[in-house]
């Protein structure tokens, strides 16, 4: 992993050198990703292991399996210059990103839960009975990124596109949903106790190929799936820890020209 990270800002810093005195138009990139990362439960979260063969196991199916996932989607409006015969770009802009990380039964929809302790001493210990816990956190930041076109055959240019972010905390929310109802009034007790607020920045350094659809300063359609991307702030959620990210994306770039044109 170590590796990936140094070869992608390598990418960046000879990417960034290139810039120089080219000359280069205008366009307007607006995008929407969609993310996923299957983490691993945090320590503090103390689900009881000892109803079945693992709390979280990928492989084997058991009827008492736990999963922890975390999805995020993002979209963002990039103002985007081209450099060398539209050869390269660099843009930058806005997005905005909503994660959302969620702990849950396997089959929680139909009333399935599991335990967590909520309270011990030394003579009793007390369970609850979960269907999920998901926490939800909005960032807004801003991209660095850029893209290699090598070539281009008629309508059909494919590419590389790498890129990092900082994104700022705008919230956090959480939720527990209990299979009794009567255990609501302990949610915040459970929180506070083995939850904590997402911190307030939101990193990533992430890379993608992908393939553009349209002719040569007109509209182009992208279509990117990520290669191994990853978090640089790793505290993003209270549930899992996670380190990389997979997706795709979806863009639309417009030149600037054709802005002017359809006034």
């Amino acid at each position: 992993m170590r590796f990936h990270k140094l070869f992608l800002l390598l990418l960046l810093f000879i990417t960034a050198n290139t810039f120089a005195q080219n000359a280069g138009a205008w366009s307007l990139s607006i995008d929407l990703n969609s993310n996923l990362t299957n983490g691993n439960l945090r320590d503090n979260w103390p689900i009881r292991q000892d109803v079945g063969a693992s709390y979280y196991d990928y492989y084997f199916y058991s009827s008492n399996r736990v999963t922890a996932d975390m999805n995020f989607s993002q979209i963002s409006i990039r103002p985007e210059y081209q450099l060398i015969h539209n050869k390269l770009s660099v843009s930058t802009g806005i997005r905005f990103t909503h994660l959302q990380s969620e702990v849950s039964k396997y089959d929680s929809e139909n009333g399935g839960y599991f335990f967590l302790r909520y309270e011990s001493d030394p003579t009793n210990t007390e369970y609850a009975r979960i269907n999920s816990i998901t926490e939800e956190t909005a960032y807004l930041g801003v991209p660095l990124e850029f893209q290699i076109t090598p070539f281009r055959f008629y309508k059909l240019a494919p590419y590389l596109r790498i890129g990092s972010e900082v994104g700022f905390r705008l919230s956090s929310s959480n939720a527990i949903k209990f299979y009794t109802e009567s255990m609501e009034i302990y949610a915040d007790d459970i929180m506070q106790q083995y939850g904590f607020v997402p911190q307030s920045i939101f990193a990533t350094l992430n890379s993608s190929v992908g393939l553009s659809l349209g002719a040569a300063g007109k509209i182009n359609y992208n279509f990117e799936i990520l290669l191994p991307s990853f978090f640089l702030t790793d505290k993003n959620s209270s549930l899992l820890e996670a380190n990389e990210f997979s997706g795709f994306r979806f863009s639309l770039k417009i030149p600037l020209s054709e802005l002017r044109t359809s006034k």
